[in-house]
């Protein structure tokens, strides 16, 4: 992915980063950084993040977007 961001923001594209909350490569990249905290976890080897705070920031970045269209 960083590779297809690099190549994007080198054509000009406004990048929109949403990453745990940490310092990392994608959102070094990004002219606007967004967080959400979802700590890793596993059970027998399996991975079971929580990922609904990325989800409700998704939704809401999608309704706002399809609001405007």
């Amino acid at each position: 992915i960083i590779e297809a961001v690099t190549i994007a923001k080198n054509k000009g594209v406004p990048i929109i980063s949403l990453t745990h909350l940490c310092k990392n490569s994608l959102a070094e990249l990004a002219c606007l950084n967004l967080y959400c905290w979802a700590p890793k976890q596993k059970i027998n080897n399996y991975d079971v993040t929580d990922r609904t705070s990325l989800m409700i920031v998704l939704r809401k970045l999608s309704e706002h977007y399809w609001s405007l269209c």
